[in-house]
């Protein structure tokens, strides 16, 4: 397995979180669960005990900086160790004109989807350095490669992750701890590469979550989704 002895964690389970969390799972890392919902926690939860995996979960909104550390702090509290973080952010996601919006929406949006996965970030940083090595994953969107009318907000919430994530790339690096993005992207028609056991972006996190993918950071890689967004 890729992940065998390794400790994750996957903030927000909603859209690819829980094919992602499955996957870590089934990779032989154990996996600590952060979200709002408890129905959803248990749901993935169960999922991935069900596949052989180890499971913590945490209710947290990941916009708030402590509940960050927290989910970070109880990986370290059950697994002593952190390798991997996974972070899976959905904002408000209200599709207007930005003639007539809300920048308060946009506000939250960036509050959730950037400065909720760079919180995340920054505590998970500290037990990374002290291992020199780890592995930051920011799941984005596709409307990061082609903004939509009237999803302005998400664009450039997800553009602006992106853009500190190459940055953290660059700052990281010297530590060991590797920063990559993958953007979800449906599936259309049929596929000519075949069909693998999950989700092929969820694959792709665990790739860039394991040792095969020790010379990649700073990157963005568009992986076809089947996992509703």
């Amino acid at each position: 397995m890729l992940l065998s002895g390794q400790v994750a964690i996957v903030g927000g389970l909603s859209g690819l979180g829980g094919a992602v969390a499955r996957a870590l799972g089934r990779e032989g890392a154990a996996v600590v669960l952060g979200d709002p919902s408890e129905a959803a926690l248990a749901m993935i939860k169960q999922e991935v005990v069900d596949g052989g995996g180890v499971v913590r979960t945490v209710t947290t909104e990941l916009a708030d900086e402590g509940d960050g550390a927290r989910l970070v702090q109880a990986a370290l509290d059950a697994f002593g160790q952190l390798d991997v973080l996974v972070s899976n952010p959905r904002g408000v996601d209200v599709p207007e004109p930005f003639a007539a919006a809300d920048l308060d929406r946009w506000r939250r949006e960036l509050d959730t989807t950037l400065f909720g996965s760079l919180q995340l970030a920054r505590a998970a940083i500290p037990p990374m350095r002290v291992a020199d090595r780890g592995s930051i994953v920011f799941v984005s969107a596709g409307v990061l490669r082609e903004p939509a009318v009237q999803q302005g907000a998400r664009a450039a919430a997800y553009g602006a992750l992106l853009t500190a994530s190459q940055v953290l790339a660059r700052e990281l690096g010297p530590a060991g701890i590797r920063v990559n993005t993958i953007v979800p992207r449906p599936a259309v028609g049929a596929s000519t590469v075949g069909e693998p056991a999950g989700d092929p972006a969820a694959d792709a996190v665990v790739f860039l979550a394991s040792e095969l993918a020790a010379v990649v950071t700073g990157q963005s890689l568009d992986v076809r989704t089947t996992t509703p967004s």
